[in-house]
């Protein structure tokens, strides 16, 4: 499955995380699929690529 960007959470951005499924897999990356909240927008982000 391939998944594309739709938007970019900015560098250093503070989201509100919603939700956390269970583990996915992005490719070779494994992590979770979040809803988050950032600046007033609900999306998804893939915690590969965050820092909690």
């Amino acid at each position: 499955m391939i998944f594309l960007r739709i938007a970019k959470i900015p560098h250093g951005a503070t989201v509100t995380v919603l939700g956390c499924p269970k583990p996915s897999n992005s490719g070779e990356t494994t992590g979770r699929w979040h809803q988050v909240i950032c600046n007033g927008q609900s999306s998804w982000a893939f915690d590969a690529f965050m820092i909690f």
